[in-house]
């Protein structure tokens, strides 16, 4: 039966060739674009969620308001890290981290700038599962003064020489740093960049025990089967007990008249998972994205493929009279109206795979532009997980049921007596839903093309909008604080470039 429903489907694309070519095409394209956009939203919702430890793993956020100035972000004290493990028996593990920022890195006569070296503490390795390729993880960043490169970082600098115990120099620091690692690169979807770990026991800071000095982000790793609501729950002690002296000492109150006066002093635990789509907490490394940006992504993908299906739908009933007669003949030589749906059917999940292979084509050559225009590293891995060819499978089928039921169930209703007459158009009734249909799909297509309109001018607009100044005549100078007291001679040298 399977093999006479293909012989049937492909007998009818021969003598269909021009329609085929146009369904196939508009499927493929909208397959393409609705894949695409997934693409990118599968992708931001998948960030950090690689790390094995990922339901254990936290991050403190403080939320503080003073003088009528409210900050929530990622900046705790650096003693605040080996105190949560000692007060709180939930917490199994804690880790320190912090941008260093563009720095210049030198070894022998090679000097570039990093702009993504990250201090870190050495229990870095047992929260990200980021593969330690080079050295021991419980060494690697345990005392001042030792890095460990990226796979990358160490390629770049050292090619295929073996980079542990070299030793390189980062910054204006006048000592050297000992290399003891190298580092799987740090996955895109991570929601921070690190070329290079430096250990956070460098910084003299590190040692500091004032609490209410809040500048590093404060990871920690909590035990199986803890709650971190039961975590949450404790930090008003712990502020009562270690910043209670301090605002005594210091603005001559205690916690709760501080608090009666309208700030705000509390700490709160986020999910590791949750990171990334959080854009209300400051202080990351990377910028986070909106959540609700995902929502009217995959609300236009979902349209388009919509838009797609309702137009192979109405191509396909438009053919109706072409293929009436066959409808007839095909009933009165004993075809029930279930075969004939099969048939139909079939037909369109054949056309809906070929249109995904062909979707899978434009894909591939348009994704370096579409990653090259949104900033991103998306790659399309047909079998890199097991949950993808059959996903994709699987959307084929609900495209084709999608694109194919109505033209399937309106074909197979035709009445053959009517048909035979020469009368199709008397054999069934499709009016009303064919327009509903046509006007829907009117509709979304106008209101995609007028939000991008909309969105165009809008760049437009921010992109001409006169500032105030040249910003073309106008450029940034990083890390100029490395001048020091030598800024009137930099200028005097600036003067003397030409332009």
């Amino acid at each position: 039966m399977f093999n006479n429903l293909i012989k049937h489907s492909f007998r009818s694309f021969k003598r269909q060739r021009a329609y085929i070519i146009i369904n196939v095409l508009g499927l493929s394209i909208g397959i393409a674009c609705s894949l695409l956009i997934a693409l990118f939203v599968i992708n931001e919702a998948s960030y950090d969620r690689y790390n094995v430890k990922k339901d254990r793993i936290f991050r403190v956020i403080l939320n503080g308001k003073i003088g009528g100035q409210e900050i929530t972000g990622s900046f705790t004290p650096a003693v605040m890290g080996p105190t949560l493990p000692r007060e709180f028996p939930e917490v199994e593990d804690f880790l320190r981290m912090d941008g260093v920022g563009p720095t210049v890195v030198e070894y022998e006569k090679q000097t570039f700038t990093d702009n993504h070296i990250v201090s870190a503490d050495s229990s870095f390795f047992n929260f990200f599962s980021i593969p330690l390729l080079k050295g021991d993880p419980d060494n690697v960043l345990n005392s001042p003064y030792k890095v460990v490169l990226s796979e990358s970082t160490a390629k770049k600098l050292f090619g295929s020489v073996n980079p542990i115990d070299k030793m390189i120099k980062i910054g204006s620091d006048t000592t050297r740093w000992l290399v003891t690692g190298v580092m799987g690169d740090i996955p895109a979807n991570t929601h921070f960049e690190a070329s290079m770990l430096a250990s956070f026991l460098t910084n003299p800071r590190s040692k500091e025990q004032v609490w209410m000095n809040n500048s590093f982000s404060l990871y920690i790793l909590l035990k199986p089967n803890s709650s971190y609501k039961t975590v949450d729950s404790k930090f008003n002690d712990l502020i009562v007990k270690y910043v209670g002296p301090e605002l005594q000492k210091y603005l001559g109150t205690t916690v709760q008249e501080f608090l009666n006066k309208g700030n705000k002093y509390r700490f709160f635990l986020q999910k590791l998972t949750d990171i990334h789509l959080d854009n209300t907490i400051q202080g990351g490394f990377k910028a986070p994205s909106d959540p609700k940006y995902l929502i009217i992504f995959g609300s236009i993908a979902i349209m388009i493929v919509v838009i797609a299906a309702i137009n192979f739908m109405n191509l396909a009933t438009a053919q109706a009279s072409r293929r009436a007669k066959e409808v007839g003949i095909k009933k009165i030589g004993g075809s029930t109206r279930g075969m004939l749906i099969t048939q139909f059917l079939s037909e369109s999940f054949i056309l809906a795979f070929i249109s995904l292979i062909i979707a899978m084509i434009f894909i591939r050559l348009s994704l370096p532009y579409f990653n090259n225009l949104l900033g991103t590293k998306l790659v399309l891995k047909l079998f890199a997980d097991w949950y993808t060819m059959p996903a994709l499978l699987l959307f084929t089928v609900i495209v084709g049921i999608l694109a194919g039921s109505y033209p399937a169930f309106f074909l197979s209703s035709f009445n053959p007596y009517e048909v035979l007459k020469g009368n199709a158009k008397n054999s069934t009734s499709n009016g009303k839903l064919r327009r509903v249909l046509v006007v829907f799909q009117f509709a979304v297509s106008i209101l995609l093309i007028v939000g991008t309109l909309i969105m165009n001018r809008q760049i437009k607009f921010m992109l001409n909008k006169d500032v105030g100044f040249k910003k073309e005549q106008l450029i940034v100078i990083e890390r100029a604080h490395v001048v020091g007291n030598k800024m009137k001679a930099f200028k005097e040298s600036v003067k003397r470039i030409r332009g």
